[in-house]
Protein backbone atom coordinates (compact mmCIF):
# COMPACT_ATOMS: atom_id res chain seq x y z
CA UNK A 1 0.00 0.00 0.00
CA UNK A 2 1.15 3.59 -1.16
CA UNK A 3 0.72 6.53 0.71
CA UNK A 4 1.96 9.96 -0.87
CA UNK A 5 2.76 12.24 2.25
CA UNK A 6 2.89 15.71 1.00
CA UNK A 7 5.15 17.97 3.23
CA UNK A 8 3.42 21.93 3.51
CA UNK A 9 6.37 23.54 5.75
CA UNK A 10 8.26 25.55 4.66
CA UNK A 11 11.16 26.01 7.46
CA UNK A 12 14.08 23.41 7.08
CA UNK A 13 13.93 22.73 10.59
CA UNK A 14 9.83 22.17 10.23
CA UNK A 15 10.47 19.92 7.30
CA UNK A 16 12.59 17.13 8.62
CA UNK A 17 10.56 17.24 11.97
CA UNK A 18 7.27 16.60 10.04
CA UNK A 19 8.67 14.05 8.17
CA UNK A 20 10.45 12.52 10.83
CA UNK A 21 6.71 12.33 13.09
CA UNK A 22 5.66 10.97 9.68
CA UNK A 23 8.42 8.15 9.53
CA UNK A 24 8.22 7.01 12.99
CA UNK A 25 4.31 6.87 12.79
CA UNK A 26 4.43 4.71 9.64
CA UNK A 27 7.07 2.11 11.29
CA UNK A 28 4.13 0.36 13.12
CA UNK A 29 2.73 -0.29 9.81
CA UNK A 30 5.32 -2.10 7.40
CA UNK A 31 2.72 -2.97 4.87
CA UNK A 32 2.67 0.63 4.23
CA UNK A 33 5.18 2.45 1.84
CA UNK A 34 4.83 6.39 2.19
CA UNK A 35 6.52 8.23 0.17
CA UNK A 36 7.39 12.13 0.74
CA UNK A 37 7.35 14.80 -1.24
CA UNK A 38 8.25 18.59 -0.09
CA UNK A 39 5.05 20.10 -2.15
CA UNK A 40 6.84 20.17 -5.37
CA UNK A 41 3.74 20.58 -8.06
CA UNK A 42 5.45 17.92 -10.28
CA UNK A 43 6.17 15.84 -8.02
CA UNK A 44 2.80 15.33 -6.60
CA UNK A 45 1.17 15.05 -9.84
CA UNK A 46 3.71 12.18 -11.13
CA UNK A 47 2.94 10.38 -7.81
CA UNK A 48 -0.95 10.84 -8.55
CA UNK A 49 -0.56 9.55 -12.22
CA UNK A 50 1.83 6.89 -11.68
CA UNK A 51 2.42 5.66 -8.21
CA UNK A 52 -0.89 3.41 -7.73
CA UNK A 53 -1.12 5.69 -4.70
CA UNK A 54 -4.21 4.02 -1.95
CA UNK A 55 -4.11 7.54 0.32
CA UNK A 56 -2.42 11.21 0.04
CA UNK A 57 -1.63 12.88 3.45
CA UNK A 58 -1.81 16.97 3.21
CA UNK A 59 0.27 17.44 6.55
CA UNK A 60 0.88 20.92 8.86
CA UNK A 61 2.37 23.80 7.70
CA UNK A 62 3.28 27.20 9.34
CA UNK A 63 2.28 29.17 6.18
CA UNK A 64 -1.16 30.49 6.51
CA UNK A 65 -3.88 29.48 4.43
CA UNK A 66 -5.02 32.91 3.63
CA UNK A 67 -2.02 35.07 2.59
CA UNK A 68 -1.30 35.32 -0.83
CA UNK A 69 2.08 33.68 -0.93
CA UNK A 70 0.51 30.36 0.99
CA UNK A 71 2.11 27.02 0.55
CA UNK A 72 -0.34 25.28 -2.01
CA UNK A 73 -1.02 21.93 -4.03
CA UNK A 74 -2.22 21.61 -7.23
CA UNK A 75 -6.33 20.93 -7.93
CA UNK A 76 -5.47 17.73 -9.29
CA UNK A 77 -4.90 16.26 -5.84
CA UNK A 78 -8.54 16.67 -5.17
CA UNK A 79 -10.11 15.85 -8.80
CA UNK A 80 -8.13 12.43 -7.95
CA UNK A 81 -10.32 10.33 -6.33
CA UNK A 82 -7.63 9.07 -4.03
CA UNK A 83 -8.55 9.76 -0.43
CA UNK A 84 -6.74 12.18 1.06
CA UNK A 85 -6.17 13.08 5.17
CA UNK A 86 -6.08 16.86 5.23
CA UNK A 87 -4.15 17.21 8.34
CA UNK A 88 -4.22 20.78 9.92
CA UNK A 89 -3.19 23.44 7.94
CA UNK A 90 -3.54 20.64 5.07
CA UNK A 91 -7.68 19.97 6.25
CA UNK A 92 -7.60 24.30 6.02
CA UNK A 93 -6.22 24.30 2.22
CA UNK A 94 -8.44 21.51 1.32
CA UNK A 95 -11.29 23.19 2.35
CA UNK A 96 -10.46 26.62 0.77
CA UNK A 97 -9.59 25.18 -1.92
CA UNK A 98 -13.21 23.36 -2.20
CA UNK A 99 -15.26 26.15 -0.35
CA UNK A 100 -13.49 29.63 -0.76
CA UNK A 101 -11.65 31.47 1.59
CA UNK A 102 -14.84 32.58 3.86
CA UNK A 103 -14.97 28.90 5.23
CA UNK A 104 -11.55 29.85 7.36
CA UNK A 105 -11.49 31.71 10.54
CA UNK A 106 -8.45 32.98 12.79
CA UNK A 107 -8.07 33.90 16.12
CA UNK A 108 -7.38 37.33 17.00
CA UNK A 109 -4.37 39.15 17.12
CA UNK A 110 -2.47 36.28 15.54
CA UNK A 111 -2.32 34.62 17.99
CA UNK A 112 -1.27 30.66 17.99
CA UNK A 113 -3.21 28.08 20.03
CA UNK A 114 -1.43 25.24 21.44
CA UNK A 115 -3.16 22.51 23.37
CA UNK A 116 -3.65 18.83 23.91
CA UNK A 117 -7.28 17.40 23.74
CA UNK A 118 -8.74 14.29 24.35
CA UNK A 119 -10.98 12.93 21.69
CA UNK A 120 -12.98 10.25 21.20
CA UNK A 121 -13.81 9.73 16.60
CA UNK A 122 -17.04 7.75 16.34
CA UNK A 123 -18.24 8.71 13.16
CA UNK A 124 -19.53 7.02 10.05
CA UNK A 125 -16.25 6.06 8.61
CA UNK A 126 -13.56 6.14 11.39
CA UNK A 127 -14.23 4.95 14.75
CA UNK A 128 -10.87 5.78 17.14
CA UNK A 129 -11.70 5.08 20.99
CA UNK A 130 -10.62 7.87 23.52
CA UNK A 131 -7.01 9.09 22.65
CA UNK A 132 -4.59 12.41 23.11
CA UNK A 133 -4.24 14.68 19.73
CA UNK A 134 -2.07 17.80 19.29
CA UNK A 135 -3.37 21.12 18.38
CA UNK A 136 -1.12 23.74 17.04
CA UNK A 137 -2.74 26.78 14.56
CA UNK A 138 -3.45 30.20 14.10
CA UNK A 139 -6.54 29.41 11.73
CA UNK A 140 -9.44 26.76 11.97
CA UNK A 141 -12.15 25.40 9.73
CA UNK A 142 -15.29 27.19 10.25
CA UNK A 143 -17.20 25.95 7.39
CA UNK A 144 -17.34 23.14 4.78
CA UNK A 145 -18.72 22.60 1.75
CA UNK A 146 -22.92 21.86 2.28
CA UNK A 147 -22.54 18.00 1.09
CA UNK A 148 -19.57 17.26 4.04
CA UNK A 149 -20.46 15.99 7.39
CA UNK A 150 -19.03 17.69 10.49
CA UNK A 151 -17.90 15.24 12.89
CA UNK A 152 -16.29 17.02 15.69
CA UNK A 153 -17.40 20.66 16.34
CA UNK A 154 -15.75 22.54 19.28
CA UNK A 155 -17.40 26.46 18.67
CA UNK A 156 -16.77 27.92 15.63
CA UNK A 157 -14.83 25.43 15.16
CA UNK A 158 -14.62 22.38 12.86
CA UNK A 159 -12.03 19.80 14.23
CA UNK A 160 -12.57 17.18 11.76
CA UNK A 161 -15.38 16.60 9.08
CA UNK A 162 -15.23 14.36 5.79
CA UNK A 163 -16.95 13.64 2.62
CA UNK A 164 -16.72 10.80 0.15
CA UNK A 165 -12.67 9.90 0.42
CA UNK A 166 -11.70 12.76 2.17
CA UNK A 167 -11.78 13.37 5.83
CA UNK A 168 -10.10 16.58 7.39
CA UNK A 169 -8.99 17.12 10.85
CA UNK A 170 -7.77 20.27 13.03
CA UNK A 171 -5.17 18.16 15.23
CA UNK A 172 -1.88 16.17 14.59
CA UNK A 173 -2.51 12.22 15.10
CA UNK A 174 1.69 12.22 14.10
CA UNK A 175 2.78 14.30 17.15
CA UNK A 176 2.00 11.23 19.77
CA UNK A 177 3.16 7.73 19.53
CA UNK A 178 -0.25 5.77 20.77
CA UNK A 179 -3.25 8.40 19.51
CA UNK A 180 -0.82 8.42 16.29
CA UNK A 181 -0.99 4.41 16.34
CA UNK A 182 -4.69 3.83 17.01
CA UNK A 183 -5.84 7.02 14.40
CA UNK A 184 -3.33 5.87 11.46
CA UNK A 185 -4.54 1.85 11.81
CA UNK A 186 -7.91 2.61 11.46
CA UNK A 187 -7.65 5.41 8.67
CA UNK A 188 -4.88 2.51 6.78
CA UNK A 189 -8.29 0.18 7.74
CA UNK A 190 -10.54 2.26 6.17
CA UNK A 191 -8.34 2.52 3.37
CA UNK A 192 -7.98 -1.02 2.28
CA UNK A 193 -12.24 -1.28 2.74
CA UNK A 194 -12.91 1.02 -0.33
Amino acid sequence: MKILVVILCTRKNMISKSQLSFQKMFENFPHVEPIYTLNNKNEILENIKESNLSGIILGGSESRVLQKDKVDVPIEVFKSNIPILGICYGFQLMIEKLCGETSIGSFKNNDQKIATRYLTIDTPILKVPKSKYYFIHHDFVNKVPTKWSKDIIKGDQIWMAHHNKMIGIQFHPEKYKTSGKRFFQNWIKMLTLR
